[in-house]
Formats: structure tokens, sequence, C-alpha cells
């Protein structure tokens, strides 16, 4: 067997928005009191003037969007299907806070309702919940931790093989 050549990546080409007016930025800091990167930020992203950027930085329930417009919902919504259908697994993967831990459980309850073969949540930042690093990949979870995931039912990750 012979070693392929390697591989040269092209060159990456960031395409960086123009510079939004420094009036508009500096109209931004004064009236929303934040630092003048974040307005400058919010200007480019097309959030101003002031009320549009208070409006995406304090959204409310009433502004949300109706789910059918969401990008590629048809498709996803098919794919979904498809597997609950053909017994596939899914995987619902959330965060560590409580949306994210509440979000999975609701995701991971609704497609086993519905036939489907859910994974357990996987979370990504285990300080939160680790009272003692052990050996290689031992972990003791702290209490509150564990009554959490049997409340929520999900399990801790384990190293591979465990």
């Amino acid at each position: 067997m012979t070693a392929s050549a390697p591989v040269a990546r092209p060159r990456a080409r960031w395409i960086l928005p123009e510079q939004p007016d420094r009036a508009l930025v500096r109209g931004l800091c004064d009236e929303l009191l934040l630092p003048e990167p974040i307005c400058r930020l919010l200007a480019s992203r097309g959030h101003a003037p002031a009320e549009s950027a208070k409006r995406y930085l304090r959204p409310r329930l009433d502004q949300l969007l109706p789910p059918e417009q969401l990008l590629d919902l048809g498709r996803a919504v098919e794919r979904l299907v498809r597997a609950i259908r053909g017994g596939e697994i899914i995987l619902v993967h959330g965060d560590y806070d409580v949306d994210g831990m509440s979000s999975t459980t609701l995701l991971t309850k609704a497609f086993r309702a519905l036939g489907g073969v859910p994974q357990r949540g996987i979370y990504d930042h285990m300080k939160t919940a680790v009272d003692k690093v052990g050996r290689g990949k031992e972990r003791q979870l702290n209490l509150r931790f564990s009554a959490m995931g049997s409340h929520f039912l999900f399990e801790a990750a384990r190293a591979p093989g465990r």
C-alpha cells in the first residue's frame, strides 16, 4: 500500500462586511450603553437603529416567526418520518443548561412516543457535573447532577467500552 500525496488546502477567503457608518455605531453606543465593538457588530448585521438592536438583544415571544418559515422544515420532517418508520436511531443532542436538557428530554420522549428510536441526550460540559476526576475517564458525578439525570432520564456519558 502506498501513501497518497498530501493534499494542499486552498487558502481561506474571508469575505468581510463593509464597515458600518461611524455615526450609526456611535448612536448605538450612546443609546444602548454598549461597547463600540458590539455596536459595530450589531450595525454590520443590520440591527440599527437602536430600536432594531433592542428587539434583537431583548426578544419577546410575540416576535417569533411561525415555525413554517424555518428553512428546509419540510425536508427535516420528511427525514425524521423516514427515520421513525425505518427504525433508525435518532440522536438528540442537547447542551448542559436547563433549556438544552429540557428540550433534549422533550424531543427524546416525543420521538419515542411516535415510535422512533431516540438515543439518550448528550451534553457537552462536564465541569458542572463532576465532583472528582479519577483515573482515565473515571468521574464521580455530583449528587445534584445525578438527581437531574434520574429525573430527566438521561445517563452520564461514559468512556467507550464501559
